[in-house]
This record gives structure tokens, sequence and C-alpha cells, in this order.
């Protein structure tokens, strides 16, 4: 059987480079035509598939609760809070978190133990004699660290420069500009702490647009190699993610002078399906955990960082894995970035995909549950507080306990289990 799955694995991915090289390269020209059909949600120009949001902070400015990773606070930005982090050696009580900036051993670039977030090149994925090679590599990362950075990646460089200056712009605008699109009270719209969507008052809308555009037509190149990788039909994954939103999300950490007492973003996986982050300048702060450690990500010119999410693992069935990561602050510069939320379901559900499951001759280690009822959250085992999502099967369940808990009674981890 195992030859007879290399097979199907070696011809899916034959059929899935075929109709990858057909989507080679970007042209500015043709995504300006694709924004009379296409556009970001709240945007006033507006398309129906993309949601603009906009935040500033640390931890407590990037307020989540610990037990559910859910937002809790989505306040308006005071000049208070905005001095709070620039000038000050004191830091308010909300925002003081340094047993979570501190929890964890983190590899350190001067270690000894060499490491390199995996590179996936591109160019290399479109050449017919280069794919096969490149295609085990974006395989690799995405079981081993859940994370890789794209180069040679074909987007439109004009586009991604008017990204990257606009975002830069609006948050070096003054106080009072950007609070022309604050959050309103008791709202989740506008400027502030957390989660901000913006209504149409955005005046570099087209080149959030353009963005978005080219981001869709890149997650979709990197969602059929990955069907290549994983032995099925490029069309099997591709269609959990066409027609599905994108979230955008415009995040800026400002400096702190104290950057061991608070934490830009608190330990979690990200709950759609992919996500792909531009960094808009060279400041560190990203780290992801891999067995057990935080592994610090340097940040590359000219790259993309992309990462599993939390519907794609179980899209897989756990062959790729969805991991920690957090970000920390830095005590002298600022961090910008712009991050794309891909969506994904399987006709409104969230499931592993059939043809993965057949293809490994594997049972479900997620059960299928309807999108909304995903949305709703997690839940922990009760030994160890380890977070699992709400889609996670009995076996998976089991597994966790025998090889973390082996004395302990698989109920005393997930009382739920017991009918």
């Amino acid at each position: 059987m195992g030859g007879g799955n290399g097979q199907k694995s070696r011809m899916a991915r034959e059929r899935n480079m075929e109709k990858a090289k057909g989507a080679k390269g970007s042209q500015l020209e043709t995504n300006k035509k694709a924004m009379n059909i296409q556009a970001p949600k709240g945007v006033t120009l507006c398309l129906n598939k993309v949601i603009l949001d906009i935040s500033t902070g640390c931890r407590g400015i990037q307020a989540m609760e610990a037990s559910n990773k859910k937002a809790v606070n989505r306040d308006a930005i005071t000049e208070e809070v905005a001095a709070a982090f620039a000038e000050s050696n004191v830091i308010p009580e909300r925002y003081y978190r340094p047993d979570e900036v501190n929890a964890g051993i983190v590899v350190g670039y001067d270690d000894d133990e060499a490491y390199e977030l995996p590179v996936v090149d591109m160019g290399r994925l479109l050449d017919p004699e280069l794919a096969g090679a490149e295609i085990a590599k974006l395989g690799s990362a995405c079981r081993d660290w859940g994370f890789f950075q794209l180069v040679s990646h074909g987007i439109d460089e004009q586009v991604v420069n008017e990204m990257k200056d606009s975002t830069a712009r609006f948050f070096s605008l003054p106080l009072e500009s950007k609070k022309t699109v604050a959050v309103r009270e008791n709202g989740i719209e506008g400027f502030g702490h957390h989660y901000s969507r913006v209504s149409g008052k955005l005046d570099w809308a087209e080149s959030v647009i353009l963005f978005s555009v080219e981001m869709t037509s890149l997650t979709m190149r990197i969602v059929g190699f990955m069907a290549a990788d994983l032995g099925v039909e490029q069309e099997a994954l591709v269609r959990a993610f066409r027609d599905s939103r994108q979230n955008m999300l415009l995040h800026h950490y400002p400096p702190c002078r104290l950057p061991d007492k608070v934490i830009g973003i608190t330990p979690h996986t990200d709950g759609l399906s992919l996500t792909v982050l531009l960094q808009v300048d060279d400041t560190p702060g990203l780290q992801i955990k891999k067995d057990g450690r935080w592994f610090p990500v340097r940040p590359r010119q000219g790259t993309f960082i992309i990462n599993v999410a939390n519907i794609l693992e179980v899209l897989t069935n756990g062959a790729y894995r969805s991991v920690e990561h957090r970000v920390l602050i830095h005590a002298r510069k600022s961090r910008t970035t712009v991050v794309m939320f891909h969506d994904a379901h399987i006709d409104g559900m969230v499931q592993p995909i059939q043809e993965v499951l057949k293809h490994n001759g594997a049972e479900a280690r997620y059960r299928s549950i309807e999108k909304l009822e995903y949305m709703k959250g997690h839940f922990s085992c009760k030994v160890c507080m380890q977070t699992f999502m709400c889609t996670t099967s009995e076996v998976k369940c089991r597994e966790h306990a025998e090889a973390k808990h082996p004395k302990t009674d698989v109920y005393q981890c997930f009382p739920q289990l017991k009918k």
C-alpha cells in the first residue's frame, strides 16, 4: 500500500505543478481590473471578503484572556495610553506582564545551536525540474515548524511597497488623525488597542485592495503546492479556500523602555486557516514555540512569513501543525506588520479532508463541526491546561493523555469525554 500511495503522491504532484505554472507572477493591471469584483469588506470601494483591522500595542493593549485566547478588551487609544510606553519608565499595572515575557526558554541568536526558519522558494516551486524537492521542503516546514519564510514570491513589488508605506504613514500620524477612525464605545470598529474594523475612512483603500488581491492569488498558489505535498488533487484543498474571506490586521508595537515587563501578543495559535505576514520594518519580535522552546524569527528582507493556522491543521488531519507563537516588544524600535488571515471550510464545515484521510488510510483525528460552532472556542486538558481546538476528537485526547499523563485517567484530563 505504501508504494501505491507514493505513486499517487507523485502523480498528484505532477498534475498540480502543471496547474500552478499558469499562476506564476503578478500583474498590477490585472489586479486593478479585479478590484471591480473583489474587495475588502468594510472599505468603501467594497468587495465583500476582506475585513481590515488596525491595532497597536503591548499585552493589555493587545488584551487577551489566557484561558481561551479570546479578545476581551477593545479600548480607544488615549494620550495617556500612547505616552505610557513611549516615555515612561513606569509600566501601568494593567500592562505589567513580566511572568509571561520570561516564561519558557528562548533560543538565542548567539547560542551554539544553529537554526533558521525554513525558507521556501516560490520560483523553485514553479520550476518543473526543481519543484519536487521544494514541495518536500514546504511539507517538511509545515509538519515540523508550522512556519516558513517565502522568497521569490512573485508579488508585484510596487503593491508591496505601497502597502508598507501606507501602513507606516498611518501609524506615524498624530494621535488625533488616527482617532478619526477610532473604536466606538462598546464596539470593535476603529483604531484602538485591539482589533479595529475600518469603515470607508482610509484614503489609501486602493493599496489595501490591490494587496488583498495579490495575497489571495499567492495563497491559492501555496495551497495548490500543499495539496501536492499531501498527495491529493489540488482541488481537494483549494476548494476549501475558494471564496472564503480574509482578515487583514495592521499591527503596530511601540517601543518600551522595559521590554522584559510587557508583551506584544501572548502565546497563541491562529484561529483561521493560513496566515501571511508582511513585516514593514526590520525590528525583531516574533517568536515560534518548537519542542518547548521559543525560537526568535530574524526578519528577512523581501520575504513573507507564512504559518499554518488551526483550520488548516484540521483539514490536513494534523499532518500540518498550527503552533504557538508570540510577539515581544523592543526597547528602542517600534515594529509594524501587515497580516492576512485566510479562512477556509468545506461546505460550511471544519473537518479533515476526505481525500487526505483516504490517501493515508487514517482515522479522523478531529471531529466534523459547523464553522459557526467552531468559532465559539476551545477546551483544555485539566491536568496541564494545554489548549485544544473544539474539533479535536476523542482519539487525539486519548493520545495526549497517554503521552503526557500516563499515570492519570483520561477522564481527569478531559472530563467532557464521559458519556
